[in-house]
Order: structure tokens, then C-alpha cells, then sequence
């Protein structure tokens, strides 16, 4: 088994607690943001959440059919 089978096998095998931990990681900087009134980590948590919704794939095409959908990654 090559390096990256074995990595691709580690992944899928623990795919549920990948996104558990992401899930996790979003809903603490949109607790963190809406808590604290500075707008230095806001801009951080934009950052971040954009690379997790990208990942993750949040914005398709079938999102935006959705009236209520965003159009840009970020805090809601």
C-alpha cells in the first residue's frame, strides 16, 4: 500500500470526525464573532469560514436556488 493510499484509507475511514471537527471549528468563530464587539477577529473568522465553506462546498449551484441562500462565503 503506497504512502497515499494509506492516507486516502485514514481519511475516509475517519471522514465523520473530519466533520465533526470542522463543524465544530465554524460554530465557534460565529460564536466568537457575534460575541466580542472587536472587528480585527471578525475579519479573521471571514477568512477562515471562507476557506471551510469553500471546502466544504457550501456554495454549489444548488444552494443558489435557495432565496434565502448567500452568495459569498462569510458570516450570515
Amino acid at each position: 500500500m503506497t504512502a497515499i493510499t494509506a492516507l486516502l484509507a485514514l481519511v475516509w475511514a475517519h471522514l465523520d470526525d473530519i466533520f465533526a471537527v470542522l463543524f465544530a471549528l465554524q460554530a465557534a468563530l460565529v460564536a466568537i464573532t457575534k460575541l466580542t464587539p472587536t472587528p480585527k477577529d471578525d475579519a479573521f473568522a471571514n477568512k477562515v469560514l471562507a476557506i471551510l465553506e469553500s471546502l466544504a462546498s457550501v456554495l454549489s449551484i444548488k444552494r443558489r436556488d435557495f432565496p434565502d441562500a448567500p452568495l459569498k462565503p462569510g458570516l450570515y
